[in-house]
């Protein structure tokens, strides 16, 4: 056997035994080696290995997730990107699906189903003193952001039992947003699926975190004169007793 042959097997050997310290690699001891880089973090009972293992709690800021386990996608790696199917259950929050992780920061998930509460999400929508109560339910094909700037969403999202919880109690009924990416942003199209509250409307948000929604909303129990009130607060109500609406923020 010549040199070069010898060469290029003696390479592929170290590459794969590589390969395998990295992928028999303990969890705990990698996360512990990169501590530093970890701020904001905390991680309760790590267990398995580096290409896959599971947390029993992982805090990031004031956001918890619990069970949590990963493992590797290889062929992510090929693109640049750490690529991780990805579960978690408990918290009043559950998960599963591929998330994407870019050298620039970026975070993206792929055929990613979940539930999370509305509580959880209500503080990003900068409406206070609004509270809203619920569950989202998320069937997403694809989602990219980088940041607070969501450069593109594909898939449903279902927004359950919602209510509003202050200033004054109201339920709401149940929503489904049905998004897709676009040019300038994300849109979504707004339907309720029957309750108290008739939505109809389109949602749009920019890549720079800017969204604005416009629509009509109506009260389909006359009766309810807590949520005709509410409703009426919104704007002139048309002879088919609905009211066109239009608000919008920044994330």
């Amino acid at each position: 056997m010549s040199v070069k042959p010898a060469m290029k097997y003696i390479a592929l050997g170290v590459l794969a035994y590589g390969a395998f310290l990295v992928a028999t690699f303990p969890a705990e001891q990698a996360l512990n080696l990169m501590r530093d880089q970890l701020k904001g973090v905390y991680l309760q009972n790590v267990s398995g290995t580096v290409w896959r293992g599971r947390v029993a709690r992982l805090q990031i800021g004031d956001q918890a997730f619990e069970h949590v386990g990963w493992s590797v996608s290889p062929l992510s790696l090929v693109g640049g990107a750490l690529g991780l199917d990805v579960t978690f259950d408990g918290a009043g929050r559950s998960g599963e699906g591929e998330v994407r992780l870019g050298a620039d920061g970026s975070i993206g998930l792929r055929d990613f189903h979940g539930k999370v509460a509305m509580m959880d999400i209500d503080q990003l929508l900068g409406i206070a003193p609004v509270k809203l109560g619920g569950l989202l339910q998320l069937e997403l094909e694809n989602l990219d952001a980088l940041g607070k700037s969501l450069k593109a969403a594909d898939g449903v999202v279902r927004w359950q039992e919602a209510e509003v919880k202050a200033p004054m109690a109201m339920e709401l009924g149940n929503f489904v947003v049905t998004l897709k990416s676009t040019d300038a942003g994300v849109e979504g199209v707004v339907k309720d699926e029957g309750g108290p509250l008739q939505v109809d409307g389109v949602v749009k948000l920019s890549q720079e975190g800017h969204y604005r929604f416009t629509g009509h909303i109506a009260v389909r129990d006359k009766q309810n004169r807590m949520l005709l009130q509410g409703v009426r607060a919104l704007g002139t109500m048309g002879a088919d007793g609905r009211v066109a609406v239009e608000f919008e923020g920044q994330l």
